[in-house]
């Protein structure tokens, strides 16, 4: 019983956090249409949460046309740290360039060697990334080529394109909220 209680809560965590994250950067900065900022009468973000279940139906659908388990699961596995491993490069180029364009900001830490651990954890997460796209042998997959396009596809997909194509879409009318205020309440139905 206390294993489905922990694996329940961690579901919920992985459900619920980055829908709250999303609509809180959403109302702030403008990148969610009006329509993904409704929340309902107890502040649930109830359309972000339907929209990350459908494109999680939809990936689990993927499950149908992958011939074993194990090959869909390692495949997805290997798409999630990808994308990880792009944002991780990403933060690794934007320390560096906000030491140099704001040196004097105050920060809650400051690493004394940055350029060094950026230069050394960029490297990693390119080696890493490069290494993503070789298959296991122990799976069996039939053509190298054809799994590294499907990673990449899955990458293109899930990572790449969504926020590129928010990011063009936005207008500036979607900034709702002023930082710091916990998101209010609206009639789903507006």
């Amino acid at each position: 019983i206390a294993l489905a209680v922990g694996a329940l809560a961690g579901m919920m965590a992985w459900l619920d956090g980055p829908s709250e994250g999303l609509l809180r950067i959403g109302r702030e900065q403008g990148y969610l249409p009006p329509y993904f900022q409704k929340v309902n009468h107890q502040g649930i973000e109830v359309h972000i949460l339907s929209a990350q279940a459908v494109v999680i139906t939809l990936i689990a659908l993927l499950y149908a046309f992958i011939p074993t388990i194990s090959r869909a699961y390692w495949i997805f596995t290997a798409m999630a740290t990808q994308v990880y491993l792009i944002m991780y490069l990403l933060m690794f180029i934007a320390a560096v360039r906000l030491r140099r364009t704001q040196p004097e900001h105050p920060r809650g830490y400051r690493a004394h060697s940055l350029g060094v651990l950026c230069l050394l954890g960029g490297a990693s997460s390119i080696t890493a990334f490069a290494i993503g796209f070789v298959p296991p042998s122990q799976l069996g997959h039939q053509s190298p080529l054809l799994y590294a396009l499907l990673l990449l596809a899955g990458i293109l997909a899930i990572g790449i394109v969504p926020p590129l194509l928010m990011d063009r879409l936005r207008k500036p009318e979607w900034k709702t909220q002023a930082a710091g205020r916990p998101p209010e309440a609206t009639s789903l139905n507006d």
